[in-house]
């Protein structure tokens, strides 16, 4: 899992930067949990370890799973459209969320409203 191997020092982890991990889904989990398991309980490791977890839905996404996996709501994001859409505007909002800025993948541009470190 997640928490096992990545955000350890040993592995390259620096303690004095903000861990995020992304999740990308297309549909439900599969195969079903098991009824005494939640997607929040895979969760809660990292949680717990100040990992902001970002989850990202396209297509037939379930919006309530992906709510379990996120941090929070403000870190769930759902986007509709051709596959190329989609993930063009994931990738902008997960770098908009992530940098506190604007960022156009069409255009090239990058704004910052906020510093970076």
């Amino acid at each position: 899992m997640a928490h096992e191997e990545l955000f350890l020092e040993k592995n390259g982890d620096r303690p004095d930067v903000r861990n995020v991990l992304v999740v990308l889904t297309d549909g439900k989990q599969k195969p079903a949990l098991p009824k005494n398991e939640s997607l929040a309980d895979y969760s809660k490791p990292l949680t717990d370890a100040k990992v902001e977890i970002m989850a990202v839905g396209f297509g037939s996404a379930s919006k309530s799973e992906l709510e379990k996996i996120a941090s929070s709501k403000q870190n769930v994001r759902f986007y509709t459209g051709t596959a190329a859409e989609a993930l063009t505007k994931a990738v902008e909002g997960i770098i908009e969320k992530l940098c506190n800025c604007k960022y156009s993948i069409s255009k090239k541009t990058f704004i910052t409203t906020k510093s970076l470190v």
